[in-house]
């Protein structure tokens, strides 16, 4: 039985070091394609670094935007191809790349109206006419409200929602939040 628990927990820190591994072999990659972005191509640099947004709003918009953040802006498919190419003979792990003559702005949405309603998550990130797309395709038409009662009063499964806290409320009735701490990757602020 003691060996069962064991193996048990030796499992669970194994998946956990799986995962932690990944993570640092996505940022190992992306460090990489960065440093080398004059060699590689057209590369504007990562989500994160093209948008900037109001302080009041940062957490709702890093949750919303999520994993997406690390995701790398370049000019087309073939400079994205290039970077993957050049990771893969580096062996310097893996990376998403969004290439701007390829990828497609989510159709607007229309806001509902109503106390605490902040507005679509894409729309309060400012950025260069350029990337305007990039964010409407990563933040899709996410809500962002003020608090957990304005995700109720909306509908739960009706709108996905983040609230200024970052609790979630998805499309397919999920919810998720509580506390965070502050990782690192973000947005500027303005």
């Amino acid at each position: 039985k003691e060996m069962l628990e064991v193996e048990s927990q030796l499992t669970k820190i194994q998946i956990e070091l799986n995962s932690s591994h990944e993570l640092l072999m996505r940022d190992k990659a992306i460090g990489a394609i960065l440093k080398n972005k004059r060699k590689l191509g057209m590369i504007y640099g990562t989500v994160a670094e093209l948008g900037e947004v109001d302080k009041q709003y940062s957490t709702a918009l890093k949750v919303a935007a999520g994993g997406r953040l690390k995701n790398i802006v370049v000019k087309d498919e073939n400079v994205a191809i290039k970077c993957l190419n050049y990771l893969r003979e580096k062996r310097l792990g893996v990376a998403t790349f969004l290439p701007l003559n390829k990828i497609r702005a989510s159709s607007s949405s229309s806001v509902p109206s109503g106390s605490g309603v902040i507005g679509l998550a894409r729309d309060l990130v400012d950025c260069k006419p350029e990337f305007k797309k990039v964010f409407a395709n990563i933040l899709r038409n996410t809500l962002i409200v003020e608090d957990t009662k304005t995700a109720k009063s909306l509908g739960i499964g009706q709108h996905s929602m983040v609230s200024l806290e970052g609790d979630v409320f998805t499309t397919g009735g999920s919810i998720s939040g509580g506390y965070r701490r502050d990782t690192g990757i973000s947005f500027s602020q303005k």
